[in-house]
């Protein structure tokens, strides 16, 4: 009887985990700041991160409809839709020719696109999808002037300089004060450096929200972080700066998300008429 419920017991766990890797969550968060352009207020934005070439129903259809429900007005990947282990670009492609039908779809890269052998292949086609492709270079948002969508390149790209260098040799290139800078970068844990240059929205991924999540503690791990990580999910906030941080949706090398399902992030900017 004894070994018969321990039987029982690691089956539901293991069908718990299997059920938790595979469902969709998205969580909101609004973001409140008296300087935000009126022009974004109620401006809705899903950030889709770290797909890692994974499949989400037939066609990426999951995935499709639980972004088409949110109704965004804009999509942000920042980074990692492909994965080096599983170097199949059907997958982050299938999501594009999806996504574009739904809303405006912003991409920077991540680590695991530097290290594709051919990685500006795969960003053609994502190009060739509709998708803005944006590597260390900006664009403005609608049409609005005073609003810069800023992509960031993977730091893994760069080979001269250390991370933190170049990073910050992109951030002052790239940031300018004077407009509301939406920065996508796939690495959060360059927080202190983002706040330094006055971002105002930075959307982030990479960690995987620790892989395994601990009651009350939070992830376990996170590449570039280590142990018990500070930035893996949520809102993290410096002065003008907000950064945003989704768990993301895939996995690499490590096979299972514990207590850690696949995340859709919705930002809400409002305008607000003092400090949040």
């Amino acid at each position: 009887m004894t070994w018969t419920l321990v039987a029982l017991a690691v089956v539901g766990v293991i069908a718990l985990i299997y059920w938790q890797d595979r469902h969709i969550v998205v969580s909101h968060i609004e973001i409140a700041a008296p300087d935000l352009p009126s022009e974004l207020n109620d401006v809705t934005i899903a950030v889709v991160a770290d797909l890692h070439s994974r499949v989400f129903g037939v066609g990426q259809s999951q995935l499709l409809r639980v972004v088409e429900k949110i109704q965004p007005d804009m999509i942000v990947m920042p980074g990692d839709a492909f994965d080096y282990y599983r170097p199949d670009p059907g997958p982050p492609v299938q999501w594009a020719q999806g996504a574009v039908k739904i809303a405006p779809v912003f991409y920077s890269t991540g680590n695991h696109e530097a290290r594709l052998a051919d990685c500006e292949r795969h960003l053609r086609v994502l190009q060739s999808r509709n998708i803005t492709v944006l590597q260390n270079e900006w664009q403005t948002y609608a049409h609005l002037l005073q609003v810069r969508i800023v992509g960031i390149d993977d730091p893994a790209f760069a080979s001269e300089l250390s991370d933190r260098e170049y990073m910050e040799a992109q951030l002052a290139e790239l940031i300018d004060p004077a407009y509301y800078n939406i920065v996508l970068s796939h690495r959060p844990d360059f927080f202190d450096l983002y706040a330094e240059a006055e971002c105002d929205l930075v959307v982030s991924g990479h960690a995987h929200g620790g892989q395994v999540r601990l009651p009350i503690i939070g992830g376990l791990y996170a590449p570039n972080q280590g142990l018990f990580p500070k930035y893996t999910s949520g809102r993290h906030t410096e002065g003008r700066t907000n950064m945003v941080v989704s768990r993301g949706l895939g996995r690499s090398r490590f096979p299972f998300r514990v207590n850690n399902s696949p995340e859709i992030v919705v930002v809400k900017l409002v305008r607000s008429s003092g400090t949040d």
